[in-house]
């Protein structure tokens, strides 16, 4: 079935426990004076990730530190399914890599094991002897409700909750000129479980119409949309920060945003893909 074709049924669920952690935004308060007055978050400091074995510690870069730790935080005695999700992985990793690989002809084993994008939930398991379900994603700047989707969908085969961990690291500087969004360092997670005990969110989503301009991010007080005709799709496009005159400035990483969201008291908010609208609304 085409899921951007058609306008599909939203999907709701509660959020039983949530964590953030990036560079001087290390705890839940000062996450929420964060989202009542966002900035981009910026930094070398990294966690220090006491929960885990010593030897893991040593193996694990920032971006792996940061989702470790915010999925260590929202952990529960009984195990639970994982989805972890970057737009870009262990890119700094991975440039390193390429850099030995042009200059010397290989590369060492245990890094490129570490620079693949499933490298920071196979540390999880291992660290936890966990052998259960775990997936690993990259969706873009829609990662987030990429990952939401794989959360619900294992909710409603029969999981009582799922851990899902959004992160990312700041790009290489080689990279730098060629995207135009914004992007910093950061994690967090949420233990979702069905629609019931804790705030309760739902996520929709519905074409976009032909046309449509530069991708961006809306905050509202009004879940309202106008009809969009399926059959007219946008070709996909590169990413576009959010204009300054936007009223959620400064710009922000999509995921920050939803994150933003989460913490904050809005209703609802949007946020433009490469094919469709995705609406995120607060329910109670």
């Amino acid at each position: 079935m085409d899921v951007v074709a058609n306008r599909m049924p939203s999907m709701r669920f509660s959020v039983a426990a949530w964590s953030a952690w990036a560079p001087g935004l290390v705890d839940p308060d000062a996450w929420r004076s964060w989202a009542a007055a966002p900035f981009l978050p910026a930094g070398d400091g990294r966690p220090d990730l006491q929960q885990y074995p010593m030897m893991l510690r040593r193996r694990a870069e920032r971006l792996a530190r940061m989702a470790l730790h915010t999925t260590a935080e929202v952990r529960c005695h009984a195990a639970c399914p994982m989805v972890y999700a970057s737009h870009r992985g262990e890119t700094q990793r991975a440039v390193h890599l390429l850099s030995e690989l042009a200059t010397h002809g290989a590369v060492a084993p245990g890094p490129f094991s570490l620079s693949v994008h499933n490298a920071v939930s196979a540390l999880e398991s291992i660290a936890h002897g966990d052998t259960g379900n775990y997936t690993a994603l990259a969706a873009g700047s829609e990662c987030a409700e990429m990952a939401l989707i794989e959360a619900i969908g294992l909710l409603a085969d029969g999981a009582s909750q799922v851990i899902v961990t959004v992160y990312d690291e700041t790009l290489p500087d080689c990279y730098r000129d060629y995207v135009a969004e914004p992007d910093a360092a950061f994690s967090w997670s949420w233990r979702v479980g069905p629609a019931g005990d804790g705030p309760v969110f739902e996520l929709s989503w519905d074409a976009l119409e032909a046309g449509h301009g530069a991708r961006g991010m809306r905050h509202g007080h009004s879940s309202n949309s106008p009809a969009r005709d399926p059959a007219a799709l946008p070709v996909p496009r590169a990413p576009f920060p959010v204009p300054p005159s936007s009223p959620v400035s400064p710009p922000l990483p999509p995921a920050l945003r939803i994150l933003q969201f989460f913490l904050s008291d809005a209703e609802t908010l949007s946020h433009d893909g490469s094919h469709c609208r995705w609406t995120w609304r607060r329910v109670a």
